[in-house]
């Protein structure tokens, strides 16, 4: 099993499965699909054990919760499982987290003095909020002012992200990382418009060039049949600037 490993000093496991004390011999607990204990070393079992939820903890490896997941969503029954979002996963399936109390430094403080061992551990509050980052190089962004005010601007929301995630052939879409970005910037353009500005150049002779407008091109197709019964096409261009 995931968890024969010695991980915690004062809370072992059963059969593969950490059952908290409200779980031993209740036959109304329900499973958690889990990957290893050693994710988050012992912070969601004591979040389980300290707010008294009928679950108990199955690890059965990253591969394995995408395939329970897929099992019991193709048989429309019910499932909980411990991942994290945004992520094709659950994008692919509108899960929804469950809500816990908001994260404090306190409750932090009671589960890093337990060292991580659910049966000392304190912990009842939801997980602290991981900010996706973003990266570039610094001689880029120090090279060029339209770069650096793109850089600082661009966001996505939730919303966004989930929206491209489920649209990705990992999520059950039909396109590419390629095609998602690119629909996404197409459907957009009043968004990422705000996060481009044409600044004055200068340059080293004195002179001032103006950067040129954004204009983005969105092309119509129409298909028209004659009376000898040949088709012809016209494609027709709408500019937004």
């Amino acid at each position: 099993y995931y968890c024969d490993d010695n991980l915690w000093t004062n809370t072992t496991c059963t059969q593969g499965r950490y059952v908290p004390p409200q779980c031993v011999g209740n036959p109304d607990c329900q499973e958690i699909y889990h990957a290893y204990p050693k994710w988050d070393k012992g912070r969601f079992e004591a979040l389980i054990k300290n707010t008294g939820l009928n679950f108990t903890v199955a690890y059965v490896s990253p591969a394995g919760v995408v395939a329970e997941v897929a099992n019991r969503t193709k048989h429309k029954e019910p499932i909980m499982f411990y991942w994290w979002y945004p992520d094709p996963l659950p994008a692919s399936l509108d899960a929804e987290a469950v809500a816990f109390k908001a994260n404090t430094a306190e409750c932090e403080a009671r589960h890093h003095a337990a060292g991580g061992d659910p049966t000392l551990s304190q912990y009842d509050c939801g997980y602290p909020v991981a900010l996706l980052r973003k990266m570039a190089r610094r001689a880029d962004v120090a090279r060029s002012r339209d770069f650096s005010f793109f850089f600082d601007s661009i966001q996505f929301g939730t919303s966004d992200i989930n929206a491209m995630l489920k649209a990705h052939v990992a999520s059950g879409g039909g396109k590419q990382a390629y095609n998602v970005s690119c629909d996404w910037v197409k459907d957009n353009f009043a968004t990422w418009k705000e996060w481009t500005r044409p600044f004055v150049n200068t340059t080293a002779a004195g002179n001032t060039t103006a950067a040129p407008p954004i204009i983005v091109e969105r092309l119509v197709t129409t298909t028209t049949t004659s009376g000898d019964g040949s088709a012809s096409a016209a494609i027709g261009g709408g500019v937004a600037a």
